[in-house]
């Protein structure tokens, strides 16, 4: 994802249907996410990896 509140709104989305379809589910799904397209020293970045690990 890129490190934006639009993609981050998304993630929180995804992980919503994450949530929903793991009880059908015979083994625990593992899941990550890979920021790309980051800036240097850009303030966004290190918030929102911040948020993601909350």
């Amino acid at each position: 994802m890129a490190p934006t509140m639009g993609e981050y709104k998304r993630l929180l989305e995804v992980g919503a249907v994450i949530d929903d379809v793991e009880p059908l589910r015979a083994t625990p799904l593992v899941a990550a996410v890979l920021m790309n397209r980051t800036v240097t020293n850009a303030n966004n970045t290190p918030m929102l990896r911040e948020l993601m690990t909350d």
